[in-house]
């Protein structure tokens, strides 16, 4: 626009010309402020979803985040929604954020995508009843269209049959949201769909059909879209070849599902010989005597209760948490087969101490060479794929190998967080104050193959637990080698 020179209230034509002028301030006036009401729009639409989520977490903030869906919902808010928050309410007015909070990022983003994937691969979950925010019952917030795509996303992303699968399922899901809700996103449907198409077809083989399906529905929505697109996408998806599976990683995966969700039966013959006890081998025991639990025989597993006061397990967790790091697997590196942090505590502490005390007490084992105390945090969808805890036969540790493993349940878990073992047909349920203990050695010194376990995915809640490797050294009188 052209500033007209301030003599123009010395001619009457002057002035006249300002009356194009003044028209064209109003019509971009209407205009700028349709963009700011637009704009604020949006950004009212962000001040509901941050306040109904902080309202729904206000009554109790930790039982909220126990829900794995509040904690996707709650994380997208602070990292996709966020950001977008920020460009919005930027542009063209200046936003001053507290650069010193803590906010999350798209890699927690994913995390969290992937960890529902997990629950829903392991537990069965149905995806609209989840995006509902129905969680086998437990109801939590439902999720928008833009949670959903941006969780699906996420899973796309990471390239994997199973994730692909749960990403169209998702992206399915987003479409219905998108095809319901008023506002206006920042995707179309044309877009979802052909992340729909996509998805299935890199997921698994048999699903190259639904791809098919989905690339036909897109070429009746648009039908300017190419029809060899269309027929090209199914020749390739039905002559490309799939990396093939393990028949073995099958398996496993499904007996994790399996075990997990408690659908494995011990038969009787195996419970029968089983009993229970309450040990008093030593004076302490004697005055205060701890119920033993054997669960399995061979290796021999067994569950002692109440070991520790739950003031002794929180200070626990109090003393660990501002220690927790995320968790490694041997090698010292991270994996998405562990999703945990864990910290050590030293036996300087008191309570460590007096815990250590009372392994040897109910295991009979001298703890000379036992492992610091690990402490470790599950949250959402939080777990440890199958693992042993002996080392192989090439290990060069000075006190020996891991003869016996001590778990610690240091909190119940309402949903999910079993420790399944695959050869045992066994699946033990957190119980706050008990210690889970197995043997991890055959007599000869060797690995027992039978002690490979799990930590199966925490679907509700929070699971807080610590373990004690116990080592070979110091075992020669409580456990001596067997005779030749």
């Amino acid at each position: 626009m052209t500033l007209v020179k301030c003599e123009v209230f010395t001619a009457v034509t002057d002035i006249r010309k300002l009356f194009n002028t003044h028209e064209n301030v109003l019509r971009n006036l209407e205009r700028y402020i349709e963009v700011e009401e637009n704009r604020l729009n949006v950004l009212k639409r962000y001040l509901k979803l941050f306040t109904d989520e902080h309202e729904k977490m206000s009554s109790d903030g930790h039982k909220y985040v126990d829900h794995p869906i509040n904690s996707f919902t709650l994380i997208k808010r602070l990292s996709t929604d966020f950001e977008r928050l920020k460009t919005v309410a930027s542009e063209p007015t200046e936003f001053v954020w507290d650069r010193e909070m803590q906010y999350a990022t798209e890699e927690d983003l994913t995390g969290a995508a992937v960890a529902i994937s997990r629950l829903q691969f392991v537990y069965k979950l149905n995806t609209t009843h989840l995006a509902e925010g129905n969680l086998q019952g437990v109801i939590g917030s439902p999720m928008t269209a833009s949670d959903c795509y941006n969780l699906a996303l996420m899973l796309y992303k990471q390239e994997h049959p199973d994730y692909n699968l749960h990403a169209a399922e998702w992206f399915e899901v987003a479409l219905e949201k998108l095809n319901i809700e008023q506002y206006e996103n920042t995707f179309t449907a044309t877009e979802v769909m052909t992340y729909i198409i996509k998805s299935y077809h890199r997921s698994d083989i048999c699903l190259d059909s639904k791809a098919y399906e989905w690339a036909e529905r897109l070429f009746v929505l648009k039908p300017n879209a190419s029809t060899d697109f269309v027929m090209k996408l199914y020749e390739y998806a039905v002559k490309q070849n799939k990396t093939d599976v393990n028949s073995t990683d099958i398996d496993l995966r499904s007996r994790y599902s399996a075990l997990c969700c408690g659908e494995t039966n011990v038969l009787a013959a195996n419970t029968s010989k089983l009993h229970c006890s309450y040990l008093r081998n030593i004076p302490f025991l004697k005055l205060a005597p701890i119920k033993m639990e054997e669960v399995h025989k061979d290796p021999n597993v067994f569950i002692f209760y109440d070991v520790l006061s739950d003031d002794e397990f929180q200070n626990i967790k109090t003393i660990a948490g501002p220690k927790l790091e995320r968790a490694k697997v041997v090698g010292g590196t991270y994996s998405d087969s562990r999703i945990g942090k864990s910290a050590w505590l030293d036996d300087d502490v008191d309570v460590v101490a007096k815990l250590r005390r009372r392994t040897a007490d109910f295991t009979g084992l001298s703890m000379s060479h036992a492992e610091r105390l690990q402490v470790l945090n599950y949250g959402i969808g939080g777990h440890f794929d199958w693992h042993y805890d002996a080392f192989n036969s090439n290990h060069n540790n000075i006190g020996g190998n891991r003869i016996a493993t001590v778990l610690f349940y240091m909190t119940d878990v309402t949903q999910g967080g079993a420790t399944v073992f695959a050869h045992l047909n066994l699946t033990v349920t957190p119980k706050k104050g008990s210690a889970l203990f197995w043997e991890n050695l055959q007599l000869s010194g060797e690995k027992d193959n039978k002690t490979l376990h799990a930590a199966c995915p925490v679907l509700y809640g929070s699971k807080w637990v610590s373990n004690i490797w116990i080592h070979e050294a110091g075992q020669e009188l409580s456990r001596p080698c067997p005779a030749v």
